[in-house]
């Protein structure tokens, strides 16, 4: 937005998606310029900035590589390994494995209960309904009830 070409409404940049061997982010503006040379030109300038600001930042651009790491090199954390190997275990034992879909109760459970956006960022909004809150508990149980697959559970 500080360039002076560029319109500052529509203006963002987001993380996008996971690259095969990136973290892709998507820059999108509209340029004040209606000559296509001036706009690669006014566009070169953003990038080059970019590259600064990472610069700046002690950032770096990963460029295609290849690196071969051994089993010991990386070594796991039994802690969360334990950890992790009980989950599941607790999820064979009740029969309730995730996979290849999670139950609609399950789905209900996981509804909303992320801050978004994230806490830090200008817009941060606490999530809502809390899910331990009774109102949660009594949509989340006429929920279960209305499964019919799940009434006497």
């Amino acid at each position: 937005m500080a360039h002076p070409r560029v319109i500052d409404e529509p203006c963002r940049v987001r993380f996008a998606g996971f690259g095969a061997y990136s973290l892709d982010i998507d820059v999108f503006t509209y340029v004040k310029t209606a000559d296509v040379a001036e706009f690669q030109a006014i566009r070169e300038d953003i990038l080059l900035s970019m590259i600064n600001i990472m610069d700046d930042a002690g950032a770096q651009f990963a460029f295609p590589s290849s690196l071969e790491y051994r089993a010991t090199d990386l070594p796991v954390d039994d802690e969360k390994r334990i950890a992790a190997e009980k989950r599941v275990s607790d999820w064979r034992e009740t029969e309730n494995l995730p996979f290849p879909d999670f139950s609609q109760i399950d789905k209900f459970a996981l509804n909303n209960t992320l801050a978004y956006p994230p806490e830090g960022s200008a817009h941060y909004r606490e999530t809502e309904p809390d899910p331990d809150s009774a109102e949660a508990k009594a949509t989340l149980e006429k929920v279960r009830w209305s499964l019919p697959w799940k009434k006497g559970d």
